[in-house]
């Protein structure tokens, strides 16, 4: 994997497996609560620009995500991705003029953000297919269920290289192992049996 390069600072993040993008709710205990269950981003959703910057002088070299109203605004709060999947393409636009890295389910060249790959029927095959961007997934049900922990492996197992989800600690343990398996960061406990 390619690592992540977010327009703000430099936030450069782990390449060894994919990463966690918690959705949290706008309040400083679930921002805490995420970082501890081991989120790598988070996703403020439609927070404004007050609370990203809380955020930002909290926590200055974590990767922070949040849904554009003012896209400006959330910029120089410190937001590093702005997510426009399904915004018209002014607010797209408007994001990448204000030096945030987006998330889309389409990107321009020269744009610099994670394509988001809806979850869904032909997931696997879509994630075949090449992409001139690192990839994003939202898990269903927000992440919850063995079927969610199953999409996220699989997923980060085709390369996608971010996750987005409300479950963060299992959905991180789903992703470490499939990384593990797939051989590209060492298993967190090595087990042998010869009998």
């Amino acid at each position: 994997m390619t690592p992540l390069r977010f327009a703000l600072a430099g936030r450069d993040l782990p390449v060894d497996r994919a990463l966690v993008l918690a959705q949290v709710e706008p309040a400083a205990a679930a921002v805490d609560a995420a970082l501890a269950q081991g989120a790598d981003l988070l996703d403020l959703g439609s927070a404004d620009p007050a609370f990203v910057a809380e955020v930002r002088a909290r926590h200055p070299r974590l990767a922070l995500a949040a849904t554009p109203g003012d896209a400006a605004g959330l910029c120089a709060a410190g937001a590093d991705l702005l997510d426009v999947t399904g915004a018209d393409p002014a607010t797209a636009a408007a994001a990448a003029r204000h030096g945030a890295a987006l998330i889309a389910a389409g990107l321009e060249p020269g744009v610099t953000g994670l394509l988001d790959c809806p979850a869904g029927p032909g997931l696997l095959q879509r994630l075949a297919e090449p992409a001139p961007w690192p990839r994003l997934i939202t898990l269903p049900d927000n992440g919850s269920g063995d079927a969610a922990l199953a999409v996220a492996a699989l997923a980060a197992w085709r390369g996608v290289q971010v996750v987005r989800t409300r479950e963060v600690p299992r959905v991180r343990q789903a992703l470490e192992m499939a990384a593990s398996i797939n051989g590209s960061r060492p298993p967190a406990a090595v087990l042998r049996a010869l009998t």
